[in-house]
């Protein structure tokens, strides 16, 4: 350092592949979770998938719901035929992503039932990030898609609308606010879903310019 010196540093983000998580809600009641973070399925979600990076060993934990009777953990199912989790029947196992993955979650005990059951499927686009909440449905900033299920209109024995689900968005740093489809929008951030029917949600986020 005789003089004054300029260095720049170059960094290219790692490809992606994409994982699956799929949680029947036939089984019993229990949630899924990964780390890094991505993958966040609760009770009532049935299926997430997140953009994970290419060689990243994902931990994903199973965790049965405290009911009574109880809920158990059955196994993981690897549904793209690879070995990662596949036969597996501890809550925890590890995804190696070098290929697209798709793993089920079996649980088993008894659900509780969801009138006139509808879904809300959950799809992120957009050259940015952010994440996405509501009662029921987590897509963090990794995750690209997400579906749960809530109660439907009913007319016996008295007529009740169907759930009002309020979505709640948040850009990531150097991302646009979030844009909606499939919603009613109520401010900058939030929008509302009326499940009459079964609903499809897109939420884009854009890196700001």
């Amino acid at each position: 350092m005789s003089e004054a010196k300029s260095v720049t540093a170059e960094f290219a983000a790692l490809p992606s592949k994409a994982l699956t998580v799929e949680k029947p809600y036939s089984g019993g009641l229990g949630s899924v979770s990964s780390k890094p973070k991505g993958i966040s399925c609760a009770a009532t979600c049935t299926a997430t998938s997140a953009n994970m990076p290419e060689g990243t060993s994902v931990l994903l934990t199973a965790k049965p719901a405290t009911t009574t009777p109880a809920t158990s953990f059955v196994e993981w199912v690897n549904k793209t035929g690879g070995k990662d989790c596949d036969g597996s029947i501890s809550l925890t196992c590890t995804v190696t992503m070098d290929q697209a993955e798709t793993v089920k979650a079996v649980f088993s005990g008894p659900v509780k039932a969801i009138v006139n059951q509808k879904s809300l499927s959950l799809t992120k686009e957009g050259s940015g990030y952010g994440t996405v909440k509501a009662t029921g449905l987590t897509c963090e900033v990794l995750c690209t898609s997400a579906t749960s299920l809530y109660y439907g209109p009913v007319t016996e024995p008295k007529v009740k609308a169907g759930a009002k689900v309020i979505l709640k968005a948040a850009p990531a740093p150097g991302s646009t606010a979030v844009s909606w489809t499939g919603c009613t929008p109520l401010n900058a951030t939030e929008c509302e879903v009326k499940m009459e029917t079964n609903a499809s949600v897109t939420a884009k986020f854009d890196e700001l310019e």
